[in-house]
């Protein structure tokens, strides 16, 4: 975020806003949502879609092209898109996507018979249900690693609390308890290799490394920086993965990368809101 030129005051001021009126970049924040995971690039293209959207929208409403309700249906899937698709929620957002593609297939015949549309679709619909098989799959996938990861947060109920941006902070003793240490390292290798959901591997990385806080057993280290590297590779701009990165390599001796990460980590969250 361009903060360079704020003085000291301006930053203070924001910082105090963001969190004592609940107005962290999470995901209900869009707007701050998008610029603060995809910086100045990424807002300008949400913007330029909205503009051409609109613009495309003003179109066919003066061309009379589409309906009044038509026009409302189209409102309200452009509304889901540009929620999802900025959504951190990859499996929620792949659903929404299926869903609004299964409804166009089923209602084309509708439309056409009532002669609201009497044009053929523009894309052979053998091609679109093989789409719709392949979605149905990858979101099966999805939501197997989905359940193990569900299944890992009910192994460790009333043991942490939780921010929105999934810092994790553990009681007190859930180190040494061994069974639950052994039932989530019996979980965690049936996760499918599928390299999008960031979060969980913040979160195994954060359990590992809370374990080699206890156990000092530098084999907990090296799974925590695993997971925390996996996380990085997938979303690069984890403000969490990477100050416990950084931490991790201060841990293992290594100051250059150790620094390294915390610049990066600084580069995205310059008002010190994700990791307190």
């Amino acid at each position: 975020m361009p903060i360079q030129e704020l003085s000291p005051q301006v930053i203070g001021d924001l910082k105090f806003y963001f969190q004592n009126f609940q107005a962290f970049p999470h995901a209900h924040n869009l707007y701050l949502q998008i610029f603060f995971n995809y910086g100045s690039v990424g807002f300008a293209i949400m913007i330029m879609m909205i503009i051409y959207t609109a613009t495309k929208a003003w179109k066919m409403f003066r061309n009379k092209s589409i309906s009044p309700s038509e026009g409302i249906a189209l409102a309200i899937l452009s509304s889901l898109f540009f929620q999802e698709i900025f959504d951190y929620t990859m499996i929620d957002a792949m659903t929404f996507y299926q869903a609004i593609l299964a409804i166009g297939i089923l209602s084309h015949p509708f439309q056409a018979k009532e002669g609201n549309n009497q044009k053929p679709l523009s894309f052979p619909p053998k091609y679109l249900v093989a789409i719709q098989i392949v979605l149905m799959v990858f979101i099966i996938l999805l939501g197997f690693n989905l359940c193990l990861s569900e299944k890992i947060k009910l192994l460790f109920r009333n043991q942490f609390t939780i921010d929105n941006f999934s810092n994790l902070k553990f009681k007190d003793g859930v180190a040494d308890n061994q069974i639950l240490i052994s039932r989530f390292m019996t979980i965690d290798p049936l996760f499918l290799p599928l390299p999008i959901d960031e979060k969980k591997e913040q979160f195994a990385g954060q359990v590992y490394l809370e374990i080699f806080h206890k156990s000092k057993d530098r084999l907990f280290l090296e799974k925590a920086s695993g997971h925390f590297q996996s996380c990085i590779r997938i979303f690069p701009y984890s403000a969490v993965c990477l100050k416990r990165l950084s931490e991790i390599e201060s841990l293992k001796g290594d100051a250059k990368n150790a620094k390294d990460f915390e610049s990066l980590y600084k580069q995205n969250d310059p008002f010190g809101l994700v990791v307190p």
